[in-house]
C-alpha cells in the first residue's frame, strides 16, 4: 500500500502545490520537551537519534518497544496520545513522521526505513529490547512496504530486525490508486482547489510512472503480499474516503489467507486517521485486547 503522495521525478512543482494548500493536520498544542510521569514510571525526555526520529524511554526496563510511525507531516504533539498509551504500559518508543520530501524522493524514504530497522536490530543485539511493535498511520503503509522490501532483499543484514518485530498495527493505510484523491483531501482547500490538486496529482503520477511509480508499486506489492508472520491489527472506517474500507478489508483478508493472524477494528463514521479521537473506547480497547491476546503487554512490577 502506498502513501498519499509520491516520489521521484519532478518534485518541485509538487512541493509548490503543498506550499499553496498546506498539509491539513489536527490542531494541537505545542509539545513539551520535559519529562513526564506515567503509570509505568518517569518517561524520559525524547532523544533525537536522526533528523525527525526520536527515542524515548518509558521509565521501566520491560524489553518492549513501539515504533510509532505518524502520518505525513504530523508533529509529535499531534500523536502524543498514542505515545502516552504505550509509555503508560511499559513500552519505550521510536517515533517519527515523514515529510512530503520523503515521499517525493524515495531514496530518502528507503534510507529512513533502513535506519529504523538497523536501530531495532541494534536494540535487540544489545538486549535492550526483545519485543518490538510497529504502529503506523496512513502513509506508514507505504513506508512499511519499503521496510518489507529491505528485509526481503537483504535477509542476512535485516534478519535480527525481522525477528524482533512481534506485531504490526496499521491505522488507515491508503493504496496506490488513491494517491491523487488522498492528496486532494489532505490539503486544506475548498472543493475547487481540491479538484485542481487531484488533477495535478493524476498528471504527475502519469508523468512519473516509470520513476516514482516504480517505487510505489513495489511497496504496494510488498505490503499486499506481506510475509512478516507477526500478528496484525487493522483500524479503518467505512467513512474514510482516503483509505476505503473495502480495500483495507481485502488486504487484511489476503494477509489472513497467507497465514498472518489478523484482528480488525472497524468504525462506521470516523474520517481518515480520526478513529481514536472519535471513539477512544473502541480504539484503546481494541489495542489493549490485541496486545494482551498475543502476550505483548509488558509485565510491570508493582
Amino acid at each position: 500500500m502506498t502513501p498519499l503522495m509520491w516520489t521521484r521525478g519532478r518534485a518541485f512543482p509538487m512541493m509548490a502545490f503543498l506550499r499553496f494548500g498546506g498539509v491539513r493536520t489536527a490542531s494541537s498544542s505545542s509539545s513539551s520537551s520535559s519529562t513526564s510521569t506515567s503509570a509505568s514510571g518517569t518517561v524520559s525526555k525524547p532523544v533525537v537519534i536522526a533528523p525527525g526520529v526520536r527515542y524515548t524511554e518509558c521509565g521501566r526496563r520491560t524489553g518492549s518497544m513501539v515504533i510509532l510511525s505518524g502520518w505525513t507531516g504530523a508533529k509529535p504533539s499531534q500523536y502524543k496520545k498514542y505515545l502516552e498509551f504505550y509509555h503508560e504500559r511499559g513500552f519505550d518508543s521510536i517515533d517519527y513522521a515523514v515529510t512530503p520530501k520523503h515521499i517525493l524522493q524515495p531514496d530518502l524514504a528507503v534510507k529512513h526505513m533502513r535506519f529504523v530497522l538497523d536501530r531495532v536490530a541494534q536494540s535487540i543485539r544489545d538486549k535492550t529490547h526483545h519485543s518490538v511493535v510497529y504502529h503506523g498511520f496512513s502513509v506508514s503503509g507505504y513506508l512499511f512496504g519499503l521496510a518489507l522490501i529491505a528485509m526481503n532483499s537483504d535477509p542476512e543484514h535485516f534478519g535480527t530486525a525481522r525477528s524482533g518485530l512481534k506485531a504490526q498495527i496499521f491505522d488507515s493505510p491508503p493504496d496506490y490508486d488513491h494517491i491523487a484523491f488522498g492528496l486532494g483531501k489532505m490539503l486544506e482547500t475548498d472543493d475547487f482547489r481540491e479538484t485542481i490538486v487531484q488533477k495535478f496529482a493524476e498528471i504527475y503520477l502519469w508523468a512519473t510512472y516509470n520513476s516514482a511509480g516504480v517505487h510505489h508499486r513495489a511497496s504496494s506489492k510488498a505490503f499486499w503480499n506481506n510475509n512478516l508472520m507477526a500478528p496484525a491489527l487493522w483500524f479503518y472506517s467505512k467513512a474514510d474516503e482516503v483509505a476505503p474500507w473495502k480495500v483495507c478489508r481485502d488486504c487484511a483478508a489476503g494477509w489472513r489467507k497467507n497465514g498472518i493472524e489478523v484482528d480488525e477494528v472497524i468504525f462506521d463514521t470516523s474520517k481518515h486517521i480520526q478513529h481514536m479521537r472519535m471513539d477512544p473506547e473502541s480504539y484503546v480497547g481494541g489495542l489493549d485486547d490485541f496486545l494482551k491476546k498475543h502476550g505483548l503487554m509488558p509485565q510491570l512490577s508493582k
